[in-house]
């Protein structure tokens, strides 16, 4: 499966590509992204998206994709997942001894094993044809993947978990899931990555087909180990009367990058998309988010909020789109940022690109520090500082989180938000 490619490169790709056990049955998919690398670069500082987010340490390395018996699961995802379903990914393959199906009528599991390219024709793989090189690598080397599809009309009570744990020195992953909502249906996925504390590497792609009426909410939440590195992407097509409501959550991790994609395809839809990381250390994590308003009469929001310490960095790169005749839009975008050490960053690069003149726009962004007044007050009263942080910096993030659906994950949230703030 190697590949012509520019030479600093290569043993990176050659490592992931040299891989046996992938699922059978995609040829095409591996061809285009095999045949994609060869014109393709990895992105770099001068790359217009990538330009905050270093992956040159990244691409000198050789991470290996291998099986492991007896992963470990943490026992706070244990305890948040409690009795639900839940599919168990170890090192990139679905582990069906650690899962537990859905039994709920009306939501059927489906491994890509089972599936061929025709199947998933459906399915949208890229926004506009774009193309990034992490991308085509997944197409070219993902070893497992599923679908998941919820009947019409059929609303889905549990939560279906999805778990990624990544464990081994210089392990490589990479997955495809895709995820299908038939007219009037709803159903909540909750993803979540951990991982031990060896230098790993993870590259997923999720995507969603959301019918007429129905509801999906997805969200992520990341407590990778220390020395591990992501690439994912999401992309989704909404249709008339839908609702979108994901939450990216990022606690752990080396580097993190998130690509995000909603292209709304119907009338009277309403997208909401939410996100929060806390970081110290030296962690990176990237958001591009694009929410592409191609019918009329819909609704998006927007809320990402941010806070570094040490030499953390924290990157949001968000657009909407309102295309020519999709009136009667409101949108709005917002990325609001803490830094907490002189080292710290932040880069914040909200965007409107608006074709049609009946709509209600905004984006806002903003760049501060903790109010001092505020923990003076708290202090005052007997408070504290670190506590008086901590809950300052949980009142900043508490909108971000708000579009949770499911209350114990909520909670796990609100926990790792204050026990990260303990390490400031």
């Amino acid at each position: 499966m190697s590949v012509i490619a520019p030479i600093k490169n290569k043993k990176f790709m050659d490592a992931i590509l040299a891989n046996s056990e992938f699922v059978s049955g995609f040829d095409q998919l591996r061809s285009k992204g095999n045949k994609g690398l060869e014109s393709t670069p990895f992105p770099t500082l001068r790359h217009e998206y990538w330009k905050y987010t270093k992956v040159s340490g990244l691409l000198n390395k050789e991470f290996t994709i291998n099986k492991i018996v007896n992963p470990v699961i943490s026992e706070e995802t244990l305890a948040m997942m409690g009795d639900n379903p839940r599919l168990i990914f170890v090192n990139g393959f679905l582990n069906l001894d650690l899962s537990i199906l859905p039994t709920e009528s009306g939501i059927s599991v489906t491994g890509l094993s089972d599936l061929s390219e025709n199947d998933l024709a459906k399915f949208p793989v890229d926004w506009e044809n774009e193309q990034e090189a992490f991308t085509l690598l997944n197409e070219a080397s993902f070893t497992d993947g599923i679908h998941v599809s919820v009947a019409k009309n059929t609303k889905i009570e549990a939560p279906l978990f999805i778990v990624h744990i990544q464990n081994g020195d210089k392990t490589g992953s990479a997955n495809r899931n895709y995820f299908e909502l038939a007219t009037g249906s709803e159903a909540t996925f909750i993803t979540v990555f951990e991982g031990d504390q060896e230098i790993s590497f993870s590259n997923q792609f999720s995507s969603y087909l959301v019918a007429d009426n129905a509801v999906l909410n997805a969200f992520d939440y990341h407590q990778n180990g220390d020395l591990s590195n992501l690439v994912s992407v999401a992309i989704a097509h909404q249709y008339a009367n839908s609702h979108i409501n994901l939450g990216s959550y990022i606690f752990g991790g080396k580097m993190l990058r998130k690509n995000i994609y909603v292209s709304v395809l119907g009338t009277n839809c309403e997208t909401t998309i939410n996100g929060a990381y806390i970081l110290n250390d030296k962690q990176t994590a990237d958001f591009r988010v694009i929410v592409d308003h191609k019918a009329a009469h819909c609704n998006s929001n927007q809320t990402f909020k941010g806070v570094m310490s040490d030499k953390a960095s924290g990157v949001f790169n968000g657009k909407i789109y309102v295309r020519k005749d999709s009136q009667l839009i409101n949108a709005f975008q917002t990325n609001r940022n803490i830094l907490l050490s002189d080292d710290a960053n932040a880069y914040s690069r909200p965007q409107l690109e608006i074709y049609a003149d009946d709509v209600k726009c905004s984006h806002g962004s903003t760049i501060g520090q903790l109010d001092e007044d505020a923990l003076f007050y708290m202090m005052a009263r007997g408070i504290r500082r670190l506590e008086a942080e901590k809950m300052l910096v949980s009142a900043f993030v508490a909108d971000a989180i708000a579009n949770v659906n499911y209350e114990p994950f909520q909670e796990v949230i609100m926990e790792s938000i204050a026990s990260k703030s303990a390490k400031f």
